[in-house]
């Protein structure tokens, strides 16, 4: 359900209690904090090497010539061209330093994309520097969800939880290529400066070993994805080809915004079909199914009976009735306890929905069940 002008739905979408469960229960998501942390620890041990060394190379640097001395002697030159390689080499582990940071943080931010996602708060991961960074970044999603119809009502879900993973394997996927272009940067200054530094194979090692895991996660999931994109294909309700006859006597701009609205939410929950639109009973073809439309302005009873009357086969006309309120101001007793006469009891199906002008026909309970409801019914019609 959407708006009038778009038809899209800003309602967030809430997972399957029982698939977070089963997920929290897995191996791989239980492994996510300690494989991070990992991460996390080795990025943060680089950088507190990279400023202990730095201090040593402040202390050469301090170091006063002997008075008197000729600059340009073999000890004086070499001191000179040592400190000058290693200031080289400080700066480019400075800028390696701030680039595993940076990828850190994205993978952090990611990763608790996911969560989210999931519908879990917090990520397990007691760290203070990623959450001040993700606080002070303001990258938080307002992610929009399409709520799909379906007879079982599992399709959504599976929908859902496939956009998600896409989504993770794509974002993973790009750390993996962060991480090479970070180890092949190291490498390369390892070899063009020729400097002999254990802590930093021993990171480039640790880095790799990271890589190799996302790597792994990522072919699981893409594994999981695949079969989720088959079963979604099963769950797919059968599509129709049919021709839809509408009926109401109303005018006014709120009528033709919900007649236009409820249009496009059949094409797209239908497939292929076409509406021809009637004002009064007597043009309607009576073996061919009908919907009539009726605004409820005073009581239910009255409008329902004005806006059925003069039907010749009620048995092939559902009857819609739209009340123009907020969700709050709904009655949860359904219309057809108050319709109970046999020219009611008669009708293919009585539906209640709610639009408000602005808002359009928006997603509430009332009207997820009526648009399911409506399309049980045309299917049924046209597929006997």
């Amino acid at each position: 359900m959407g708006n009038s002008a778009s038809g899209e739905d800003h309602t967030d979408y809430q997972v399957d209690p029982h698939g977070i469960e089963k997920l929290r229960g897995s191996e791989h998501f239980q492994n996510l904090p300690k494989i991070f942390g990992q991460h996390y620890n080795h990025v943060l041990g680089f950088t507190e090497a990279t400023r202990a060394q730095q201090k040593l190379v402040d202390r050469l640097s301090a170091i006063p010539t002997v008075e008197g001395a000729e600059q340009d002697t073999f000890p004086s030159t070499v001191m000179k061209n040592g400190l000058d390689i290693l200031k080289d080499f400080q700066s480019a582990r400075y800028r390696q330093s701030d680039s595993l940071y940076e990828s850190l943080m994205e993978l952090y931010h990611n990763i608790q994309g996911i969560f989210e996602s999931c519908g879990l708060k917090h990520f397990p991961f007691d760290c203070s520097h990623p959450e001040e960074y993700y606080q002070q970044s303001g990258n938080k999603q307002n992610q929009r969800r399409v709520v799909s119809q379906s007879p079982a009502g599992t399709l959504a879900p599976l929908v859902q939880k496939e956009l998600q993973q896409q989504e993770t394997i794509k974002k993973l996927e790009k750390k993996v290529t962060t991480l090479d272009e970070r180890i092949v940067e190291a490498e390369n200054i390892y070899k063009i400066k020729n400097v002999e530094n254990k802590m930093l194979k021993e990171e480039i090692g640790k880095l790799k070993k990271t890589e190799n895991e996302l790597c792994g996660y990522i072919k699981r999931l893409t594994k999981e994805n695949e079969d989720l994109q088959q079963k979604v294909i099963k769950l797919q309700p059968p599509k129709i080809s049919a021709t839809i006859q509408l009926l109401h006597s109303h005018s006014g701009n709120t009528i033709k915004d919900i007649e236009a609205e409820l249009k496009t939410m059949l094409k797209h929950q239908l497939n292929s079909v076409d509406f021809i639109k009637f004002n009064k009973p007597e043009d309607v073809d009576p073996s061919k199914m009908l919907i009539v439309l009726s605004i409820i302005a005073s009581r239910v009873g009255t409008d329902a009976a004005n806006a059925i009357k003069g039907i010749e086969n009620p048995e092939n006309t559902a009857l819609l009735l739209f009340h123009i309120k907020e969700s709050h101001a709904l009655t949860k007793q359904a219309s057809t306890s108050v319709l109970t006469d046999q020219t009611f009891k008669a009708l293919g199906g009585i539906f209640d929905m709610a639009f408000v002008n602005g808002k359009g026909i928006y997603q509430c309970e009332m009207n997820d069940i009526a648009l399911e409801g409506v399309c049980t019914f045309i299917r049924c019609k046209f597929m006997k």
